[in-house]
């Protein structure tokens, strides 16, 4: 019974080790991802929401595209 009682502790504070390891490598990583937007430059930052905003405005019209076969297949239906 008390072999069973050190293995659970010792399984616990192992896992507790391993998850808070995980845990700095994340945060670390969120910093100097943070850091690195920080330290870009203007036109990087520019040509980068300029990306975003062409994939958004194509995932709009796409959407709008599906909305309009969308409807028009329930006129058709009424």
């Amino acid at each position: 019974k008390v072999m069973v009682w050190t293995v659970s502790f010792a399984s616990v504070a192992c896992m507790g080790a391993y998850y808070g390891a995980g845990l700095k490598i994340k945060q670390e990583y969120k910093a100097e991802m943070q850091k690195a937007k920080e330290e870009s430059g203007f036109d990087e930052k520019r040509a980068l929401l300029e990306l975003r905003r062409t994939a958004l405005l194509r995932q709009k019209t796409e959407i709008d595209g599906k909305l309009a076969d969308l409807r028009g297949r329930m006129q058709a239906t009424a």
